[in-house]
C-alpha cells in the first residue's frame, strides 16, 4: 500500500521512526507514538524550512523530503523510512501516461516531422540548457514546449506564443509580471524562465530521478500535459499536446479556450514523440 506522503492522520512504524528522527536531528520533543498529529506536522514544516525549502511547508513527508535528509543530516535514514523510497513516486495519472508511452508508435507519415523537431531542438540545446541551469527544468522539456507554444520562434513568449514586445495577451495573460530588464522588450530567456516558474515546473525535484527512467519520463509527460491544460484528461481523452502523430491519438481538439471539437484533428507534433526521439540520441 502506498504510504507517501506521510501527513496528518498517518499512523504506523514509519511515523514512529520519523518522530524519533525529528527529535534527534531537529531537537524536537515529540511523543513517539506513531501517530502523525498536529505537533508532528508542525515539526515537519519546521524541518522543511531548515532544509532550505520555504515553499514546501504543509506538504508532509514526501519522497523529496526523504531524499534531502541523508545529505543534510550526515547519516542514513532508519529502515522504516528508507523502505518508503522503494515506492513508485508516480500517481495513477502518471502511471497511465507511462503505459501509453510504452505502446504508442509514431505514425509513418509523421516520422520526418518528429525527426525535424528533434533536430531543431538539438541545434539550440545550449539555449535550452541555460533555462535548465537557471530553473532546474530539463532542457528537453523547454525545447519541446518552445516548439509547441511558439513554433520555435525566439521572438515569442514560451507561455503561449505571444510576441515578446509586451506582456502576454492570451492565457496566461499579463506575464511576465516584472517589466523587461532592458526597459524595452522581453528577451526570450526572461520569458522562458518566467513561464516554467509560473507553471511550477521548477518545483519538481528532477534530480531525484534518473533522466530517461520510467519515473522521469512519466513525470515529464504529466508536467507537459499540465502546462497545456488538463481539459483532455478531464474528458478521458488522450491529449494531442502529447500524442498527436502517434497511434494513441485519432481526433479531438480544443480549437479555442474552453471550446472542444470532437472532430478536429491536431496538426502539431506530440510532445511524447519528440521526447522519446530526444532520449534515444
Amino acid at each position: 500500500m502506498k504510504k507517501l506522503p506521510l501527513k496528518k492522520g498517518s499512523k504506523g512504524p514509519e511515523v514512529e521512526a520519523l518522530q524519533k528522527l525529528l527529535n534527534s536531528a531537529f531537537a524536537e520533543s515529540l511523543k513517539v507514538d506513531g501517530d502523525f498529529g498536529r505537533k508532528t506536522a508542525t515539526a515537519v514544516d519546521k524541518a522543511w524550512l531548515q532544509l532550505g525549502h520555504t515553499n514546501k511547508a504543509s506538504q508532509g513527508v514526501t519522497r523529496e523530503f526523504l531524499l534531502l535528509l541523508p545529505a543534510a543530516l550526515g547519516y542514513k535514514l532508519p529502515p522504516e523510512l528508507d523502505s518508503l523510497l522503494e515506492e513508485s513516486p508516480l500517481d495513477v495519472a502518471q502511471l497511465a501516461l507511462w503505459e501509453v508511452y510504452q505502446t504508442a508508435k509514431v505514425k509513418p507519415e509523421w516520422k520526418k516531422r518528429v525527426d525535424a523537431e528533434r533536430d531543431e531542438i538539438l541545434t539550440f540545446r545550449e539555449r535550452y540548457a541555460e533555462v535548465q541551469r537557471a530553473t532546474g527544468v530539463p532542457w528537453q522539456l523547454v525545447g519541446i514546449i518552445h516548439q509547441l507554444e511558439a513554433d520555435g520562434w525566439w521572438s515569442k513568449h514560451l507561455h503561449n506564443g505571444d510576441p515578446l514586445s509586451s506582456r502576454t495577451k492570451q492565457v496566461p495573460r499579463g506575464r511576465p509580471k516584472a517589466p523587461p530588464a532592458n526597459g524595452k522588450t522581453y528577451t526570450w530567456m526572461e520569458s522562458a524562465i518566467d513561464a516554467v516558474r509560473y507553471d511550477g515546473l521548477d518545483k519538481i525535484p528532477w534530480t531525484a530521478y534518473k533522466e530517461g527512467s520510467e519515473e522521469w519520463i512519466s513525470i515529464a509527460l504529466d508536467a507537459m500535459e499540465r502546462y497545456n491544460g488538463l481539459g483532455y484528461r478531464s474528458k478521458g481523452k488522450p491529449s494531442p499536446y502529447l500524442w498527436s502523430g502517434s497511434t494513441a491519438y485519432v481526433k479531438g481538439k480544443y480549437v479555442a479556450d474552453n471550446k472542444y471539437s470532437p472532430s478536429a484533428v491536431s496538426q502539431q507534433t506530440g510532445a511524447a514523440l519528440v521526447l522519446r526521439s530526444l532520449l534515444s540520441i
